[in-house]
């Protein structure tokens, strides 16, 4: 049981309510009894609500949809389905749905063209356990709702081994089967009570968890597993005791399933017997034992002596009038300063964006997160081989309520969303205004301009297990859309010793260290420059050394220099490191017949801030299904059937994935055509000290950039009156006068 610390502001211009019970842990409250001065009650500010042009075809299913496409399938006897409620891993069951993917020109037409609506579908995974080869059939069905139209039709099979984790037909019969070959046998022993100062039997008396999800990548199924001393929360993935082992869980008759080893302190040993034998007779590596000695370091719990003047109020995000920007919330459709777009959600990948246009025309179709891989190291069974594509544990089904205040301004717009399950989350979108606290354009000589740089944020944030990832989509006044994804929460740590951190990272307490590792995470950027026929362009800088008429005889100058190239084919545009840093390359989506006033092609650029790619290379678990990872920037022709850079099944099929972003490259036109960028962002994690026990979020971070290039034919900021333009020392100044209307709110609080 996980306990919730409510979070309480004293400002009485803030009201935060909860629903359900939470317990506040010992000494808490003592960050939060601060002085508090009268202040004035501020009014609400609400929401300016609209109409969508269109509805939101690519809103997620709803909750009545998802039931009824469930039902619709039970219902079909030939299939022979079990009530995913009911079901063990030997039973035929749906184990996901969601919405099938709107066909970009049904789409197009019916915004652009008063085409059709699109009738919308749902994908259906089922497991089928009960054949004698098990295996996964993918189905669409439709159209939804439900009627006599409706319709299965099988799309296609994944293998078994790839399935995605069910936490009720699987990881409860893993917990049992750990228990049986690893945790009773050493507690019944009591080796684990001697050297790991707890105990795991699978029941409530349990002082130790473990974890190790199953992965596969060579048609085996096998639970590589790390433990953890769990006496005190969630802060397991920084406990870990030294103790590994592997189980051998392919197939669905737990009869056949089989421990293949246990490890610890550099010795494999293939059944638990020996591993007592060698621990009764002393013959152990045995640097050190974990024993809990109270310790509250790996807890996130404020301590004094508090910082000076911490006991006063900090600055809020506060809004003077109505907000400045308007919605429909049941289609999630977002208008601000010249902005508009649909946001979506995907439970595989979570936030997704949808016909984003700027002063009335669309800058892309597209912009959605695709995977994300943490890919560490270490000399230890788990470290040496996780590489998780967090896509295959839904990154959106992770992202739960946020908390007013903290995750997102008090003052900012929250939308529920539906869960692939059917439940419907509160809260876990945010949207709203905010001062970056920088011009957005500013230069004093014998006067001065300055624009204030207020940006538009969508957010969300998954828990990804240890890791908490914050999505940011920010809308720029001058036409750039930012991508941010922020990283904090838990590392997954190791066992410390002092060859472990020697190569593999670094250590954060008595018995733990953090492990080196690697976040990258891919995304879909759909750009539509004035329409879909575009080009590829790149700008690179060379430098060159010439001889020029001004200059002394036999003296060269070396200076930089523009290449300016069309990219014709597939074939060269998968900009890798291997072939020259991406830092120099200009990559534009670009409509070479639609020029600005300067002659011009207009046109977007994409930038990754953050360019980082994976380093290695040929390892099994990352052999072909994260490609994509390779290539800071990527470029393809759109097609339909490449909706997806990578899927909930890559993680378990590293060798033959069910998509293989290479097979992208396939040598297609990239002129005057309809062009997809494929970007990474991300960060190489070096751990420290300061990482204990959670990582902060001013250095895990990672960007791209989707900005004008030549797009317009100046800047796009004249249009903004909120700024400041001084000449001769008379002001002027064009924002509105302030009065406050701060924002009162709820929290649905966890149960």
């Amino acid at each position: 049981m996980k306990t919730v610390v409510p979070l309480v502001a004293l400002s009485v211009a803030w009201i935060l309510s909860f629903s359900g019970e939470a317990i506040a842990r010992p000494g808490f409250h003592r960050l939060h009894q601060r002085e508090s001065t009268p202040a004035t009650v501020c009014t609400a500010s609400t929401d300016n609500i609209i109409t969508a042009p269109k509805p939101n075809i690519w809103h997620e299913l709803s909750a009545d949809e998802i039931q009824g496409a469930t039902k619709f399938m039970l219902e079909r006897k030939e299939l022979n389905l079990t009530d995913a409620s009911n079901a063990t891993i030997s039973d035929n069951f749906v184990s996901y749905v969601e919405l099938f993917p709107v066909k970009k020109c049904d789409a197009t037409s019916f915004f652009d063209a008063n085409g059709t609506k699109p009738e919308r579908y749902a994908r259906i995974s089922v497991n089928y356990g009960g054949l004698d080869a098990p295996i996964v059939k993918i189905y669409k069905v439709g159209p939804i709702p439900i009627g006599n139209l409706t319709k299965y039709t099988k799309i296609g099979t994944v293998p078994f081994e790839a399935r995605f984790t069910n936490f009720v037909t699987d990881l409860t019969l893993w917990n049992v089967v750990t228990a049986k070959f690893v945790g009773k046998p050493l507690a019944d022993a009591g080796l684990s009570q001697d050297l790991f100062g707890g105990v795991y039997y699978n029941d409530v008396n349990d002082t130790l968890s473990w974890a190790g999800l199953p992965a596969s990548f060579d048609g085996t199924v096998r639970t590589v597993t790390q433990y953890w001393s769990d006496t005190l929360g969630d802060d397991y993935y920084i406990r870990q005791v030294g103790l590994f082992s592997e189980i051998d869980v392919t197939g669905t008759d737990p009869n056949q399933w089989k421990l293949n080893y246990v490890f610890y302190e550099g010795s494999l040993f293939h059944t638990t017997d020996e591993f007592i034998t060698a621990w009764k007779s002393k013959k152990l590596k045995i640097p050190h034992k974990y024993a809990f000695n109270g310790d509250l370091w790996s807890k996130m719990e404020p301590a004094g002596p508090y910082r000076p003047f911490d006991n006063i109020s900090a600055p809020r995000l506060a809004e003077f009038g109505s907000k400045r920007y308007a919605i429909d919330p049941q289609q999630r459709y977002i208008e601000w300063m010249g902005w508009e777009f649909y946001v979506g959600f995907i439970p595989d990948t979570g936030l997704a964006f949808y016909d984003v246009r700027f002063k009335g025309e669309r800058i892309a179709y597209e912009i959605a997160l695709q995977e994300a891989l943490a890919s560490y190291c270490g000399d230890d069974p788990v470290s040496s081989t996780t590489n998780y594509l967090d896509r295959h544990y839904r990154i959106g089904r992770g992202s739960d309520t946020l908390v007013p205040g903290y995750d997102c301004p008090a003052t900012a717009t929250f939308f529920n969303t539906t869960a692939d399950s059917g439940k419907t989350v509160q809260n876990n979108i945010c949207a709203f205004e905010a001062d970056s606290g920088l011009p957005v354009g500013r230069h004093r000589s014998s006067g001065a301009t300055s624009t204030k740089g207020m940006q538009f944020y969508v957010r969300s944030i998954a828990t990804m297990g240890n890791y908490d990832y914050t999505f940011d989509y920010i809308f720029w006044l001058d036409g750039t859309i930012e991508i941010k994804m922020s990283a904090s929460g838990y590392m997954q740590g190791t066992w410390w010793t002092k060859d472990n951190e020697e190569f593999y990272g670094g250590r954060i307490s008595e018995y733990s260290m953090g492990s080196l590792h690697d976040h990258i995470l891919n995304y879909k950027i759909d750009l539509d420059i004035l329409g879909e026929k575009n080009d590829l362009l790149t700008v690179n800088i060379v430098t060159e050394n010439v001889e020029k008429p001004w200059l002394r005889p036999g003296e060269t100058l070396v200076q930089k220099k523009y290449v300016r190239k069309t990219v014709t084919t597939e074939n060269d545009s998968f900009f890798s490191t291997e072939k020259g840093s991406p830092d120099f390359t200009t990559v534009l989506v670009a409509n070479k017949n639609r020029t600005n006033k300067w002659g011009n092609p207009r046109a977007y650029r994409v930038v990754a801030q953050t360019p980082v790619t994976n380093p290695v290379k040929g390892n099994t678990r990352t052999l072909n299904n994260a490609n994509w990872a390779y290539y800071p920037i990527a470029v393809t022709q759109f097609s339909d059937d490449e909706h997806s850079s990578s899927s909930l099944y890559n993680q378990n099929t590293p060798t033959n994935p069910i998509v293989d972003f290479h097979k992208f490259q396939k040598g297609r036109s990239l002129i005057g055509e309809d062009l997809v960028v494929w970007a990474n962002l991300g960060t190489h994690h070096v751990p420290r000290a300061e990482d204990g026990p959670i990582t902060l979020t001013s250095l895990a971070r990672g960007s791209i950039l989707i900005t004008p290039f030549n797009y317009f034919d100046e800047y796009a900021i004249r249009d903004v009156r909120d700024a400041a333009y001084i000449v001769n020392g008379n002001a002027s100044l064009g924002q509105a006068p302030e009065s406050c209307n701060a924002r009162t709110f709820t929290f649905p609080g966890y149960k």
